[in-house]
């Protein structure tokens, strides 16, 4: 997202910006606080989840490389009513909130690009919602683990079981089943936690059409602004 921003508009970023560190289970935000700083990921991938009353949650969206923890930030939103969380460790760029929404006031660039993310993620939610609902577990586990893959750039990632039944709001035996049936088929390497893609092609097969969608929409974040 930032590398497709001018070199001049991104030159007002970067004073403001501090690199961190994303550390594995971090939360940079729960449910219905105040988000003060957004972050740009470097590296690494966080996920939007959503809990119900009984405890049960799921993934509504995810943010890697391509983008940032506050994608609604034009509207004037400073709450958000999903936790964000880190799935993969890495880097990001923060910025305190208030700075970039000036910077995005002054800067019709700036401002295009964060309506064009906003625009982005209400997209994934959209068709992350219609996921949940008609596809089956072995979908939609293949579509985590390919956005997991791609963002932990081809390494061995940790993502337990527990995790992935939170993720996409399935019980944990069913995850198992599905862990050991495309651990058989020769699509992941699985042990302690442990994870690693090793058929990312045959994987894509198995997965539904969203990630496809999703993935398309994610690489027209990168063409540069007019």
């Amino acid at each position: 997202m930032l590398q497709a921003l001018p070199p001049a508009i991104l030159s007002q970023l970067i004073p403001y910006m501090e690199r961190i560190e994303l550390r594995r289970d971090e939360v940079l935000a729960e449910a219905h606080s105040t988000m003060s700083r957004v972050h740009f990921i470097e590296h690494g991938l966080t996920l939007f989840t959503k809990m119900m009353s009984d405890g049960r949650s799921t993934m509504i969206a995810s943010v890697g490389r391509e983008g940032m923890t506050m994608p609604n930030i034009l509207g004037g939103a400073h709450r958000t009513g999903v936790e964000c969380v880190v799935l993969i460790p890495g880097t990001a760029l923060s910025i305190d909130r208030s700075v970039l929404f000036g910077l995005a006031l002054k800067s019709p660039q700036l401002g295009q690009m964060l309506q064009q993310y906003s625009l982005f993620m209400n997209e994934q939610i959209t068709q992350i919602s219609a996921c949940n609902r008609l596809h089956s577990l072995e979908q939609r586990y293949a579509r985590l683990l390919l956005t997991v893959h791609q963002n932990a750039e081809g390494r061995p990632f940790t993502l337990t079981q527990e995790m992935m039944a939170i993720t996409l709001g399935a019980q944990r035996p069913h995850i198992s089943v599905v862990a050991t049936q495309f651990r058989k088929k020769n699509l992941i390497e699985y042990r302690h936690g442990q994870m690693q893609v090793i058929n990312p092609e045959r994987l894509r097969l198995a997965s539904c059409e969203c990630h496809d969608i999703l993935k398309d929409g994610t690489e027209e974040m990168y063409l540069p602004l007019p």
